[in-house]
C-alpha cells in the first residue's frame, strides 16, 4: 500500500451502483466488486466515481476497508495513462496468444431464401483442388507461430451444399495436424436441412465439436422465414423446420449443438414456446444437452441496412432474452433464475483480430471477418496459384489492393480517441472491430448503450442480488460516468 495519501487516487475504471441500503463498487480493470454500507457509503462511492468528487480522506477509513479498496484496484497509485497501458498490454498479449481459427466458406450458395440474408447467393464454391492452397497457408502459419491447436469453422452459404469439399479438406488438415502434433477440432454453422444420413459418423470423422443451427420460431414462423429457393425443395411438402429439428434430434447424441432462436417483431411470441418445445423433445437431457439462446435479427452487414426498420427494439429484445433464460432455467430444473456470469475484464479477442486466423472465401479471397465474405473491397488477400514450372504450382498469398489488411493489423481500441477515454474499455475492448472499420457510429453507440443499461444489473445479479423496477440506481454510469476524467 502506498505510504502517503497523495500516492492514492481513484481508478479511472470505477463504477458504483446503489441498491436499497447498499452501494456496490465495481472496477472494470480488475473485475473486483465490493459492497459497502453505512452512513458514509454513498459519499465514499461518489468520491471514487464522480466527475467532481468531494474531498475524501481514504486514510481515515478502517484499515480493512482501505486494504480492500487497494487490492480491488478501486484506489491505485497508477495515473490514467498507466491504467490505460495495462489495458493496452492485455489487448496486445491477447492478440498474440489467440488460438488459430480458420473459417472456410465452402460455398456462397444456399438452398434457403431467408428474408434477412445479406449474402449474395453466387455460384462461387471452393473445389477439391483448392485443398492444397489452404494446406500450404495453414502449414506456413503453424510453422511461424508454433501454435499447437487448429480450429476450422465451416461456413457458408450453406456449407453442406459442398460437403464433398469439406470432407476432403478436413481429412487433409487432420493428417497434417497429426504429423505436426497439433490438436485439430472443427465447428459448423448450418441451416440443418442437408445433413447426411450418417450424422454420427460424419461428426466423428470430421472432429466436429460444435454445431450451430438457427430456428426462426416454431414451424409456421420458421418455414415462412426460411423458405426454400426455387428448385431446391426436395418435395412439395418438405419443411425446413422439420429437417432442422430432425438433425438436432440426432446431433445431440454426438456433439454440442447451439440452437439460435432468431427473433424479430413478428415471431417474438415463439421465443418462449421454443423452450417448451425443446423440453418436450428431450433436448436438454441428451448426452450433449442443447444450448438454446435468443438472437436479435438486425443489420449485420453494410448490405443489410434494410434490417434497421425490421428489427425488434433493443430493450424489448433484452427483456425477452431474460425471460427465455429464466424459462430455460425452469425447464432444466435448475434452482431459481439463472445468475449472470460475473462481469470480467476481457482476456480474448475476436478471431478477426488474431494474426494467425483468416476467413477463406468461396472465390479463394481472404478476409478477416466472416461477415465480410463476398465483399471484394474488404478482402485482405487471396490464395492464388503461381507457376513454378510447367508441372508444379505454388499457392501463395497475394494481397489484393485496395486492402484492409493494414487496418486490421494496426487496430487497437486503446488508441481510439473515444474508446481510450471510456471506463467500459477493459470489459468491451471497443466492441465489434468491424463496426470501427466501417465507421458504423450507430452500432458503436448501441454497444455503449448496452453497457450503460446492463452493467449495474449484471454486477448486482451476479452477486446474488435482485434488480426490480427502479430499485437499482446507477451512480455516474451515464455519459459522464463513462467518460469522466481521472482525479489527480
Amino acid at each position: 500500500m502506498p505510504a502517503a495519501s497523495g500516492a492514492l487516487r481513484p481508478s479511472r475504471y470505477n463504477f458504483s451502483f446503489s441498491n436499497e441500503k447498499n452501494v456496490t463498487l465495481f472496477n472494470t480493470l480488475s473485475g473486483a466488486t465490493y459492497t459497502i454500507q453505512g452512513s458514509n457509503a454513498y459519499d465514499l462511492a461518489m468520491s471514487l466515481t464522480a466527475e467532481s468528487p468531494a474531498e475524501f480522506d481514504y486514510f481515515e477509513l478502517p484499515s480493512n476497508v482501505l486494504t480492500r479498496l487497494c487490492e480491488g484496484g478501486f484506489l491505485t497509485a497508477l495515473n490514467h495513462a498507466e491504467e490505460l497501458g495495462v489495458v493496452r498490454s492485455r489487448f496486445q498479449n491477447a492478440r498474440v496468444d489467440a488460438p488459430m481459427v480458420i473459417t472456410i466458406t465452402t460455398t456462397m450458395n444456399c438452398n434457403l431464401a431467408c428474408y434477412y440474408c445479406y449474402e449474395k447467393r453466387s455460384g462461387h464454391a471452393l473445389k477439391n483442388a483448392d485443398s492444397r492452397a489452404i494446406m500450404e497457408w495453414v502449414e506456413t502459419r503453424l510453422s511461424r507461430s508454433a501454435k499447437k491447436s487448429l480450429h476450422i469453422d465451416w461456413f457458408g452459404g450453406e456449407p453442406l451444399l459442398n460437403a464433398g469439399f469439406l470432407e476432403v479438406v478436413s481429412a487433409d488438415l487432420q493428417a497434417m495436424c497429426d504429423l505436426r502434433g497439433v490438436i485439430f477440432s472443427a465447428s459448423i454453422i448450418s441451416n440443418g436441412t442437408l445433413w447426411p444420413e450418417d450424422i454420427g459418423a460424419f461428426v466423428k470423422r470430421n472432429k466436429i465439436r460444435q454445431v450451430q443451427i438457427s430456428l426462426d420460431g416454431l414451424k409456421t414462423e420458421h418455414d415462412k422465414r426460411r423458405r426454400y429457393r426455387k428448385n431446391y425443395r426436395p418435395s412439395p411438402d418438405t419443411s425446413s423446420f422439420d429437417l432442422a429439428v430432425s438433425a438436432i434430434d440426432t446431433l445431440l447424441y454426438h456433439t454440442q449443438v447451439d440452437v439460435r432462436i432468431n427473433l424479430d417483431p413478428d415471431n417474438a411470441q415463439d421465443g418462449l414456446a421454443l423452450v417448451q418445445y425443446a423440453k418436450e423433445r428431450g433436448w436438454f437431457e441428451r448426452p450433449y444437452p442443447c444450448k438454446l439462446y435468443p438472437a436479435r435479427l438486425m443489420k449485420y452487414s453494410e448490405r443489410s441496412v434494410f434490417m434497421d426498420k425490421l428489427s425488434i427494439e433493443v430493450e424489448t429484445f433484452e427483456a425477452l432474452a431474460r425471460a427465455i433464460d429464466t424459462s430455460i432455467a425452469d425447464v432444466t430444473s435448475t434452482s431459481g433464475p439463472p445468475r449472470p456470469n460475473p462481469v470480467l475484464p476481457r482476456t480474448g479477442v475476436c478471431a478477426a483480430l488474431a494474426p494467425d486466423s483468416v476467413v477463406v472465401g468461396p472465390d479463394r479471397s481472404l478476409y478477416r471477418c466472416g461477415l465480410q465474405v463476398s465483399e471484394p473491397r474488404r478482402r485482405v488477400g487471396a490464395l492464388t496459384p503461381q507457376k513454378r514450372s510447367l508441372d508444379t504450382a505454388d499457392h501463395a498469398v497475394t494481397l489484393a489492393p485496395p486492402s484492409d489488411a493494414r487496418w486490421w493489423e494496426l487496430y487497437d481500441p486503446t488508441e481510439d480517441a473515444r474508446c481510450q477515454k471510456c471506463s467500459f474499455l477493459p470489459v468491451c475492448w471497443g466492441g465489434c472491430p468491424k463496426n470501427h472499420l466501417e465507421r458504423d457510429h450507430a452500432a458503436l453507440e448501441q454497444q455503449c448503450d448496452h453497457w450503460r443499461r446492463n452493467l449495474g444489473p449484471r454486477v448486482i445479479q451476479s452477486l446474488g442480488g435482485t434488480v426490480t423496477g427502479k430499485s437499482l440506481e446507477i451512480v455516474e454510469a451515464g455519459d459522464n460516468g463513462q467518460f469522466r476524467t481521472q482525479h489527480n
